[in-house]
């Protein structure tokens, strides 16, 4: 099994030339209101529109791909098209899937908001959402999980990390590993998400606080590769961690030592790794943008590519290698920026 090693860290100006603003549009909310948009942001197939979950008022956003807002469905509640909290979300042509980790369930939809139908989760497998994103794959759906039986803080390393299930909700397989270096680790922040490629089919998985990527083939379930940039001077990896205890003052104080590990996102020629460290002026601010923002991008075949620092927090990749980026997230005026990779 191959392990890739990145190469040298290029300087901010080498990575900085490929990378290159093309535009960038507000989201046009006439009689709407935004609380707080999550990444990651999902693409339809005719690339024409973009789908946003609003976590601030439980609801989800389509608009083009100038900002004019499509439809919205969905607000706070317990009823057939509201969300007690909404854990992930996918989009298969022009239905939408979301999953509401409040009740357990998925809920399908039509791109414009109706309800088609509501199915149980998968918590009657015993089994934890653990994906911010769902990927459906013609009648089946792909996302991140771990197993109750292996969630505590004895075992939890032992647990499966993606499910297989068919778009009826029924449990197809479980396959997946926690990376190697977190085996006997303590349970925080070790979670795993995914990533899948659609053109190649396969998997990627990462860890919370792990610089570690692992990748998994859709069709045998077998792990193909694992790989990192080893050489990543930003990339902070801390032995001291919060205790379930600690005070908020404490653990904002250690996380300024760890970096975190937010969703990656798959483009037409790369893997993109996306991590982030926390800084005293975003406790004292939460201004997304006073966050430090990195981004690796590796080839498909597990090379390292380039790592550079972006100056906002992104919400996915579009079209041609096309990277947005949140660059003001005031619900009023809601503005993306759209940057090439060169």
């Amino acid at each position: 099994m191959p392990e890739t090693v990145g190469k040298a860290y290029q300087t901010e100006n080498e990575a900085q030339s490929q990378f290159r603003k093309i535009r960038d549009f507000v989201l046009k909310v006439p009689e709407l209101e935004i609380g707080r948009i999550e990444p990651p942001i999902l693409v339809s197939n005719d690339k024409k529109k973009l789908v946003y979950y609003d976590s601030g008022f439980n609801q989800i956003l389509v608009s083009d791909t100038l900002g004019n807002i499509l439809s919205k469905f969905g607000r706070k509640g317990s009823g057939p098209k509201e969300f007690r909290h909404i854990t992930s979300y996918g989009l298969n042509q022009d239905t939408i899937y979301v999953y509401d980790g409040g009740l357990s369930v998925f809920k399908k939809f039509t791109i414009n908001g109706d309800l088609i139908k509501i199915f149980d989760g998968p918590i009657k497998d015993n089994l934890w959402f653990r994906s911010n994103r769902i990927y459906i794959k013609k009648d089946k759906m792909l996302f991140g999980i771990q197993e109750v039986k292996h969630s505590s803080a004895s075992s939890h390393w032992l647990s499966r990390t993606v499910a297989e299930y068919s778009t009826e909700g029924k449990l197809i397989s479980l396959f997946g590993e926690y990376d190697p270096s977190l085996k006997e680790s303590s349970l925080l922040y070790k979670y795993a998400n995914m990533a899948y490629d659609f053109r190649t089919e396969h998997i990627y998985t990462v860890h919370r606080t792990s610089p570690y990527i692992q990748k998994f083939d859709f069709n045998s379930k077998k792990k193909i590769s694992r790989f990192s940039n080893k050489e990543s001077g930003n990339f902070l990896i801390s032995d001291t961690e919060p205790g379930i205890n600690s005070s908020r003052e404490e653990r904002n104080a250690l996380n300024l030592l760890q970096s975190f590990v937010g969703d990656p996102f798959i483009s037409e020629d790369f893997f993109v790794f996306y991590f982030f460290n926390f800084t005293q002026e975003y406790w004292d601010t939460r201004d997304q943008s006073k966050k430090e923002h990195f981004l690796q991008f590796y080839d498909k075949q597990d090379n390292f590519v380039s790592e550079f620092r972006v100056l906002h927090f992104p919400l996915g990749m579009i079209g041609n290698n096309k990277l947005l980026l949140v660059e003001d997230d005031d619900p009023d005026n809601f503005r993306i920026g759209v940057y090439a990779v060169q």
